[in-house]
């Protein structure tokens, strides 16, 4: 086994022994998908906006949150704030910002 891990220095009866770059290529796997969506867990992607909002974010986001979007799901508002649409960057960004999580 690998030096560093909890069974370092020992030999093991066969098979492929854990790699340091184990939790590295697990991390390049997920990256595409982390990427996607914009930083939002994969499982809130079929979420409407509103849905969202009153799990993980703070009453005020509504004073400046762009209306329109509440029905949609995370993903529709990422496929516009990707195609350029201003208003679903907007969104995205306020619903991403730390200082509106709860």
């Amino acid at each position: 086994m690998p030096a560093g891990s909890p069974d370092g220095g020992q030999w093991t009866s066969g098979g492929r022994a854990p790699s340091l770059l184990d939790p590295l290529t697990s991390f390049l796997e997920q990256l595409p998908t982390l990427l996607l969506a914009g930083g939002f867990n994969k499982e809130d992607m079929g979420r409407s906006v509103q849905d969202y909002v009153a799990d993980n974010c703070k009453g005020s986001i509504y004073q400046v949150l762009p209306g329109q979007f509440l029905d949609m799901t995370l993903a529709d508002v990422l496929k516009l704030a990707t195609s350029g649409d201003a208003a679903a960057r907007r969104c995205k960004k306020l619903l991403s910002s730390g200082r509106f999580k709860k």
